[in-house]
C-alpha cells in the first residue's frame, strides 16, 4: 500500500496477517501510526505503508458503538521531531 492511500480513520492490516488496525496519525516520514485492541487492551504501533493492506476506508469503516478505539478527535499528523 502507498502511504497516500491511507487516511486517518481507515482500517488496515499487516499484509502478513494479524489484527485489523485503525490509522490514527501519520508522520512526516510517511509512516502510519495505528491502534488495535490486543490482549492487554489498546495497543499501537508505527508501520511503513508497504507492509500494510487496506481493509476499509474511513467512509466504509464501521465500528461497534462500544469500540474502545473510536477517537473522533484524533490528530492527523504528528509534529516533526
Amino acid at each position: 500500500m502507498k502511504n497516500h492511500d491511507a487516511r486517518v480513520g481507515d482500517i488496515v492490516q499487516l499484509a502478513a496477517g494479524g489484527p485489523e488496525m485503525r490509522v490514527f496519525a501519520y508522520d512526516s516520514g510517511g509512516n502510519l501510526h495505528c491502534e488495535w485492541k490486543g490482549n492487554e487492551g489498546r495497543e499501537e504501533g508505527t508501520f511503513d505503508p508497504a507492509v500494510l493492506t487496506m481493509v476499509a476506508q474511513r467512509d466504509e469503516a464501521s465500528a461497534p458503538a462500544d469500540d474502545d478505539l473510536s477517537n473522533e478527535g484524533a490528530a492527523q499528523a504528528l509534529p516533526e521531531q
